[in-house]
């Protein structure tokens, strides 16, 4: 099934890697396949790439790279709500706020690693035609939505709180976890190594993830309470 083909897009693996890889870089490549990098909206915590044949936007947040991301974290571990109020999240707004105003009538994919996984979260509650796609979240008990998929590596440190909530909705709701959960088996004891972007070599690259494998449900998800903060 070819990603136009399929309402909201979703995103095969190897995009997802190549996507996530770009927020990081400093010269990040002006094409993607289909999608062309939007250079005036794009900055240093974020890139946005738009492809004018599918009509779609995909934005995606990094994760900490600097020594000024861990005032972000300090922020988020103490209140997560807090984060609303960092410079890196209103950066982060306006780019959401200026591509849609620049693309309207586009569908949009919002993809976040690691740190960038906060206003991918917060940002999906904007509207119901987004999706979002994380990669090993920073995770305090935030809501899953039924447009969020989530995939983390089984000894990831960042997004380990994830785990207890997965497990039971994979019992109580497994047609659906399976589709907007997906825990790669870890290769390794290393954090860094089983938290790095590198882990999606693991899955096969032309999966789809997001609306592609979408099932639809208005079931609330099971909710566990959780008080640990992690980065």
């Amino acid at each position: 099934m070819k990603d136009n083909k399929i309402e909201g897009g979703g995103l095969k693996v190897a995009q997802i890697k190549d996507f996530l890889n770009a927020s990081y870089a400093e010269n990040p490549p002006n094409q993607l396949g289909e999608y062309q990098l939007d250079i005036e909206l794009s900055n240093k915590f974020g890139k946005v790439y738009f492809s004018i044949s599918k009509r779609k936007v995909i934005l995606i947040f990094r994760g900490t790279k600097e020594a000024s991301d861990w005032g972000n974290n300090i922020w988020y571990a103490i209140n997560s709500n807090a984060y609303k109020l960092t410079k890196r999240f209103r950066i982060a707004k306006k780019m959401y706020d200026d591509a849609h105003r620049k693309y309207k009538g586009y569908t949009f994919t919002l993809s976040g690693h690691s740190q960038g996984g906060i206003p991918t979260n917060i940002l999906l509650d904007t509207k119901k035609d987004l999706e979002g796609i994380q990669l090993n979240p920073a995770y305090k008990n935030e809501s899953q939505g039924n447009n969020e998929y989530i995939k983390r590596s089984s000894l990831d440190p960042v997004s380990i709180l994830k785990a207890p909530r997965t497990a039971i909705n994979n019992v109580l709701y497994p047609e659906w976890s399976k589709n907007h959960n997906i825990t790669i088996p870890a290769k390794t004891s290393n954090p860094l190594t089983e938290h790095s972007i590198e882990i999606l070599e693991r899955l096969p690259q032309d999966k789809f993830i997001g609306r592609a494998g979408n099932i639809k449900t208005n079931k609330k998800l099971y909710q566990i309470e959780s008080k640990f903060p992690f980065d």
